[in-house]
């Protein structure tokens, strides 16, 4: 096998430094909906990687809760789960977004 290019590399490393995202919404304990896809951005760390994904898993459980609200389910709570504690660190305090550099102890 040959040598790749710089740029080869450089393609090849864009394409593997994209994540995937997965996500499960349940309404009343069943499953409604699951997604599991390569994201369409490359990012920069995990902490940016999992704010997009649970962005993306907000936005699912915001459409099948104002559709359970359009057909007369009324108001319920919608909770969304995320297994990164960067992520959660930024949900809860979004100005940490601007911090270049994580604290290692969270």
């Amino acid at each position: 096998m040959s040598k790749p290019t710089k740029e080869a590399m450089q393609a090849a490393l864009h394409i593997i430094k994209k994540s995937t995202l997965g996500s499960v919404v349940k309404v009343f304990g069943s499953v409604v909906t699951c997604n599991s896809h390569i994201q369409r951005c490359v990012n920069s760390s995990e902490v940016k990687a999992e704010d997009v994904a649970g962005s993306a898993a907000t936005r699912e459980v915001l459409f099948h809760r104002h559709l359970l609200q359009g057909v007369g389910f009324g108001e319920h709570m919608a909770i969304v789960f995320a297994d990164n504690r960067g992520c959660v660190l930024v949900a809860k305090d979004p100005a940490k977004r601007l911090i270049p550099a994580w604290p290692t102890q969270l």
